[in-house]
């Protein structure tokens, strides 16, 4: 090796822990102060809700009762109560609505944290193409959130990728079921549209590599994809068909744009203020 190469080589090498002495402690930092994720519960009251499970019609009125008593929409008390045991499952929602969660945390990655109850939270009846948006991920001070998409509700099977090193799959919902917060959200398409955009979701976006850079230092839309992240995966996917779930159009789309979205109902909030939301 000449004079020169080694002389690069250190150069390059210095240049790098210098970069890193300033970037760790600055993330570190943040990492500690983000700490402390609060969950929302209800400060008002909680009420009978039993006579109105009862009636043969619900009025608008009654809905905006229910929603604000279970975290549920008119879309999921519609599911419910039509199953045997829905009104049961209704009130028990009720009481895990108000309920104040113990909160743990879990360091996933380095600077990153999620946050989950202590105990599995009941989801309303789900179907295929739902989305999933939770604001108990963060990574150093950022809040960034996570998302999943419902690819089998029969099998309770989501498609997800979660940080650093991991690569998008299809999983269980079960890890959502223990998120601090989330709200399910269902599309305003037709029933063949989105099992279209899930299928597609499945047979070409499955077996990514994580990137948190999409939209910072690469483009958001390349023809070829060979990186996503848990927001980026679904923008993607929906582009495919002609609609842009990114609220507001950034070159960065996350969890919390998605959510945000004119393409989407909301079925059920946990942990979220169901008037407040997450909003841009």
């Amino acid at each position: 090796m000449t004079r020169l190469k080694k002389r690069i080589i250190i150069i390059s090498v210095s240049a790098f822990l210098a970069i890193l002495a300033l970037v760790y402690p600055f993330f570190w930092i943040g990492e500690r102060v983000a700490l402390g994720f609060e969950r929302w519960v209800p400060q008002y009251e909680m009420v009978d809700i039993s006579a109105l499970l009862e009636k043969g019609e619900l009025s608008s009125d009654d809905y905006r009762v229910l929603y604000e008593q279970t975290g549920l929409s008119k879309l999921a008390i519609d599911d419910m109560l039509i199953l045997e045991d829905g009104k049961e499952q209704i009130l028990n929602m009720q009481q895990c609505f108000f309920k104040d969660y113990e909160i743990t945390d879990d360091n996933f990655a380095i600077f990153s944290h999620f946050y989950e109850v202590k105990g599995i939270y009941p989801l309303a009846p789900l179907k295929d193409g739902d989305i999933i948006i939770s604001g108990s991920t963060e990574f150093s001070w950022w809040n960034m959130g996570h998302c999943a998409m419902v690819s089998s509700a029969e099998d309770s099977e989501i498609i997800e990728i979660n940080g650093f090193g991991d690569y998008s799959a299809e999983t269980y919902i079960f890890s959502i079921m223990k998120r601090g917060n989330f709200i399910v959200l269902r599309p305003k398409l037709d029933t063949e549209t989105v099992a279209q955009i899930v299928e597609y979701t499945k047979s070409e976006l499955l077996d990514l590599p994580y990137d948190a850079t999409i939209g910072v230092l690469s483009r958001k839309y390349n023809e070829e994809i060979n990186a996503t992240q848990c927001a980026h995966i679904f923008w993607y996917a929906y582009y495919q068909f002609g609609y842009d779930i990114d609220s507001n159009g950034g070159t960065v789309v996350t969890p919390q744009n998605i959510s945000n979205s004119q393409y989407f109902d909301i079925v059920q909030v946990q942990g979220f203020d169901p008037y407040a939301l997450w909003k841009d």
